[in-house]
């Protein structure tokens, strides 16, 4: 701060309480009439079948456009206003949510000990199922915010960053 050259004030709780955000649900596109549509892939983790699908739907509903997020989600863009009600009902989207839970929507895993040397736990299906769970146990009014941060890290390299979350889990011995 001494060596600044202007004067460096705190940014309060704010900046680090408050949730960043991700492209989770339907938003409209800068295009007039097209939107966006956030899958949520909880922990990252999609079996095969279900991105054939995922396809399927960006060829059926949009301009077949599937564009992966850096929280590793899933968002189908170019989807036409008229559109959108019918996509929501196709079977995938029950998995794949574009309004999920506030756990699953938070939760995180590092690769876990299936396939990491160093993980002492398995990590991704344990924190898939916990967060259904908790959101099935706790309901829609789990958090404020609509999220609840929950990492899991199957070693002490702590990849998924345990130590940032509102609930943190890392594997031990």
């Amino acid at each position: 701060a001494e060596r600044a050259a202007f004067p460096l004030h705190p940014a309060g709780e704010a900046l680090t309480r408050r949730y960043r955000g991700d492209h989770v649900g339907v938003h409209p596109q800068r295009q007039p009439g097209l939107n966006y549509v956030g899958l949520n892939v909880t922990v990252g983790r999609m079996r095969g079948g279900d991105l054939v699908a995922a396809a399927r739907l960006a060829d059926d509903y949009g301009g077949g456009g599937l564009r992966l997020a850096t929280d590793q989600n899933l968002i189908l863009t170019d989807i036409p206003t008229g559109r959108v009600d019918a996509m929501l009902a196709e079977p995938l989207l029950a998995t794949h949510s574009p309004s999920p839970g506030a756990f699953e929507r938070g939760a995180v895993a590092c690769t876990g000990n299936e396939f990491c040397r160093f993980a002492i736990v398995e990590t991704k299906a344990r924190a898939a199922t916990w967060a259904r769970e908790l959101d099935r146990r706790l309901g829609p009014d789990a958090a404020g915010d609509g999220i609840v941060r929950m990492h899991f890290s199957g070693c002490s390299a702590s990849c998924a960053q345990p130590q940032i979350a509102d609930i943190g889990f890392r594997g031990e011995t």
